[in-house]
């Protein structure tokens, strides 16, 4: 409602454009958690296992970080190369969503036919993210309608069309652009141009293309000429890389190198290593007796014939891994 207000009293184009813009924001953050909120009352309740005690250990969720934004524009020759033809200049910012999650780009404004792309330098962290995410982005744009007008004219053609319009023609002119300017919409409307969806196959630590789905607009002069494609980095960092997943005690019975019992030490899963100490005072300034690197390739096999709960972990296929017990079933897993 405030920002309603303030668009209503909004005399500078900047200060609409960004306040229709955050009146956009709102509304989308609004409508997504209602549909949440809908969601979470219609959906059943959980349902879980009471035949076994073992606790059971959730994927762990990640901060997912986009940066590097750029989505290339096509203008036909004669706008961009001999720079004539098409006077339109836009406005243009990015909704980013992941969930209930929405965060808007700074905006780029006066984006016109000189420009063979755009680009945004924000970087935008989303926190506690699972694993099945799913990352929209949408592109919005509004023409800049001043920019239509005799102020976008080569210098020469605008004082040719000044000095012949006489002053009867411009108070007519003036009084029909102010008719059409007071049946307007309160404050500028973005019109959704395209979006795109990524997931966590499409994360990486580099730029990389992706297909932009380019929405059909109304009027397709007020349309961008986007080209179809973007550029962005999706980087994906779990939170068990700096946080502590699991930690207790098991005993080492064999190492791939053939030693014999470690005995009973203290072990924390972090920043994919199984790092194991003598004792739980030693983990807080000590490095660790022994790491054991958790990969992709990682293979965990239950072995069979031991006296007490024993877990094979394999780092390598050649390799007999090492050996782990412990005392109770919920502590190994």
């Amino acid at each position: 409602e405030g920002t309603t207000k303030l668009l209503a009293v909004c005399q500078h184009r900047p200060q609409s454009l960004e306040a229709a813009k955050s009146l956009l924001t709102s509304n989308e953050r609004m409508s997504a958690y209602m549909t949440e909120l809908q969601r979470r009352k219609t959906s059943d309740c959980p349902t879980f296992n009471e035949s076994t005690d073992s606790p059971s250990v959730e994927p762990s969720n990640a901060r997912v970080a986009v940066s590097d934004i750029r989505m290339p524009l096509i203008w036909k020759d004669t706008d961009h190369f001999k720079n004539k033809g098409d006077y339109r200049r836009f406005a243009v910012f990015c909704l980013l969503k992941i969930g209930t999650e929405i965060y808007d780009t700074t905006m780029v404004s006066n984006i016109d036919r000189s420009m063979t792309d755009v680009s945004f330098e924000d970087v935008i962290v989303f926190n506690n993210i699972p694993a099945g995410f799913e990352f929209r982005m949408e592109v919005y744009s509004h023409v800049l309608q001043d920019d239509l007008s005799m102020a976008s004219t080569p210098r020469k053609i605008k004082t040719k069309i000044t000095n012949s319009v006489s002053k009867a023609i411009g108070k007519k002119l003036a009084s029909s652009l102010r008719e059409e300017l007071n049946s307007w919409e309160i404050g500028p409307k973005f019109v959704l141009e395209a979006h795109a969806t990524l997931g966590l196959a499409d994360a990486d630590d580099r730029v990389r293309t992706h297909d932009l789905v380019v929405e059909n607009v109304e009027n397709p002069q007020q349309q961008l000429p986007l080209f179809g494609h973007l550029g962005c980095k999706l980087a994906v960092v779990p939170d068990c890389v700096h946080e502590e997943r699991l930690s207790g005690y098991l005993s080492v019975v064999q190492t791939p190198n053939g030693a014999g019992s470690r005995g009973r030490l203290w072990c924390i899963l972090k920043n994919f290593q199984l790092c194991l100490w003598r004792s739980e005072e030693d983990s807080r300034h000590l490095p660790p007796v022994l790491s054991i690197p958790i990969t992709k390739d990682t293979r965990l096999r239950p072995e069979e014939g031991a006296s007490k709960q024993a877990l094979r972990i394999l780092t390598n296929a050649s390799e007999k891994g090492h050996l782990l017990t412990a005392d109770s079933e919920p502590e190994l897993t």
